[in-house]
């Protein structure tokens, strides 16, 4: 996603920051401005200027390094979480970006294409290209103010959210405290240490903080969520155990970028936004509902303009328009859609419910039946108890065929790479 957005580079971005501001953070390892500018201007030195390159993140603070030197350097750089490189489709991937490199013949414009990858939860990722602009056009540049800031990262840095974490650090000159490579225990001790009083997380990340505690006390002033739909009792969880925070909601992808940004402390956005867009300091993004009930965003003039639908089923409710789940998640229970999302809601009101997540599981039957993986709080009934409660709390809120048939319970849920939780 190339634009016209003003020019912005990384390197003079750095440049402009005091030199003895603290940046970054990472085991035990902590650098100012002053240092990560000479390991910078270091590495150009060593390096010849490459045209294509393949970037990974497997030391967050050398992948850092490498991606300020290389922004308006390079013309197209690949940037490789650590998931990816260890999956099947890596090598695919890099092929194809062999082949972007080809077919835009590897010449230098002044604005390093970035080449991201979807998350791949529907198939095999897809390579998605930005420029720094566009990787930037909603972040805040306020050196001044972002002293005040040190941010925590618990995701992967070279996934867009995590990305996004990174620049915006780097932009308002916050410290940043990588901490994402660590199991979910250590790294709440890990922020919780560095007094981190900014952090961007999934919903379900922030439900495990919600249920295992461990932030109590911790001086959070932002608190972010994006990913995964958002429902009002999180929202409300969280204003209660984090009432100093200012909570804000993201509506971003890697195809699109950052669409909105929701502050109010309600669950989904303003209905008006279908009719009015979303007005910023970086222009209109417009928005609206296509045939199949997903959400299609509009992206600024100056990034083409062009409509983007991104799969996420909306309902209007009152003034709301509300995430229900992805259109290619449903779950097809003989001919009926479930999207497992709307059953999760009804479930997690159950007393002595922590989390859940939906599912389909293939029937010959019906082709598919709702399945449902609980974990039960520590004061919760026994699971005969507990079943016969979900069972009956959503036969009384949701249609017959949305109604688990099989409930199970586990101590944890697993999630992918991006932090949202595995439906497979």
């Amino acid at each position: 996603m190339t634009s016209t957005l003003p020019t912005i580079n990384l390197y003079e971005v750095l440049t402009a920051l005091p030199g003895d501001r603290p940046l970054l953070q990472y085991e035990q390892e902590s650098l100012t401005a002053a240092e990560l500018l000479e390991r910078v201007e270091m590495y150009r030195q060593q390096q010849a200027a490459p045209s294509a390159f393949v970037l990974h993140a497997g030391n967050p603070v050398a992948a850092l390094i490498q991606l300020i030197a290389l922004d308006g350097v390079a013309s197209q750089v690949f940037l490789v979480p650590e998931s990816l490189a260890e999956s099947d489709d890596f090598a695919l991937l890099c092929e194809r970006f062999s082949d972007y490199c080809s077919a835009s013949g590897h010449k230098q414009s002044g604005a390093t294409q970035w080449l991201l990858a979807t998350s791949g939860t529907t198939g095999t990722p897809k390579l998605i290209a930005h420029d720094t602009a566009s990787l930037t056009r909603a972040l805040k540049h306020n050196p001044e103010r972002g002293a005040g800031y040190r941010w925590g990262l618990v995701y992967e840095p070279f996934r867009f959210a995590g990305l996004q974490v990174l620049l915006q650090s780097l932009m308002a000159g916050s410290e940043l405290i990588i901490c994402h490579q660590l199991p979910f225990s250590e790294q709440l001790s890990c922020l919780r240490d560095a007094k981190v009083n900014a952090l961007s997380a999934t919903p379900t990340f922030w439900r495990k903080v919600l249920f295992h505690g461990g932030l109590e006390g911790t001086p959070l002033q932002q608190v972010t969520l994006g990913g995964e739909p958002v429902d009002q009792t999180l929202l409300d969880a969280l204003r209660k155990y984090f009432p100093q925070a200012r909570l804000t909601h993201i509506y971003a992808a890697t195809e699109t970028g950052v669409g909105f940004a929701v502050t109010d402390g309600h669950e989904g956005f303003p209905a008006s936004w279908l009719q009015t867009g979303v007005r910023s300091s970086t222009g209109n993004t417009k928005l609206k509902e296509t045939p199949d009930g997903t959400l299609a965003l509009g992206r600024p003039e100056q990034m083409g303009g062009e409509f983007i639908d991104t799969g996420d089923r909306i309902e209007r409710r009152g003034e709301r328009i509300v995430f229900i789940g992805r259109l290619s998640g449903a779950i097809n229970v003989g001919g009926n859609k479930v999207m497992p999302e709307e059953v999760e809601l009804v479930i997690r009101q159950v007393p002595g419910v922590a989390d859940v997540r939906v599912q389909g599981k293939g029937s010959s039957l019906v082709g598919e039946l709702v399945s449902c993986q609980i974990v039960p709080t520590s004061d919760a009934p026994e699971p005969d108890l507990l079943k016969q409660a979900i069972l009956e709390t959503c036969r009384a809120s949701l249609a017959r065929f949305k109604v688990p048939a099989l409930i199970g319970f586990t101590t944890e849920l697993e999630t992918n790479a991006t932090g949202k939780l595995v439906r497979k």
